[in-house]
């Protein structure tokens, strides 16, 4: 029996996003109660970037996708300065702190390419093909 998966899931940059999110997962926990707020921020934007990615792959228009990319980029950016901040603060280990940053990087430059693509008015087949 062969087992469905979707679009999304086929995706590198959906993968680079569920890494990101077991690195975030890892590092929340040495987030002090006095940051709080931060450690909320970055699981709230976590959680947007991988449920936008999905859902932007079934956008019907070219510009729900592209809306709906661009949140996912948003949130990335978002994440990566809060990763710095407690990089600043000294929290977390350095190497996760550095493995997550990679893996925001990755992230980004795979919806860069994605909405590029969209831009380029390529059929959606093409848009998502090698990402």
């Amino acid at each position: 029996m062969r087992r469905y998966v979707s679009r999304f899931q086929r995706l590198k940059t959906y993968d680079a996003a569920r890494r990101f999110s077991r690195i975030i997962c890892r590092l929340e926990k040495s987030i002090p109660d006095e940051m709080a707020d931060v450690r909320e921020m970055l699981l709230r934007h976590l959680f947007m970037i991988a449920t936008k990615i999905a859902r932007g792959t079934y956008e019907i228009s070219r510009a729900d996708a592209r809306s709906t990319f661009r949140i996912s980029s948003r949130s990335a950016e978002t994440c990566e300065s809060l990763i710095q901040r407690l990089q600043l603060a000294g929290i977390g280990q350095p190497n996760d702190l550095t493995e997550a940053l990679e893996a925001v990087a990755e992230v980004q430059a795979g919806l860069k390419e994605i909405l590029a693509r969209i831009d380029a008015g390529l059929a959606q087949r093409e848009v998502f093909r090698d990402l």
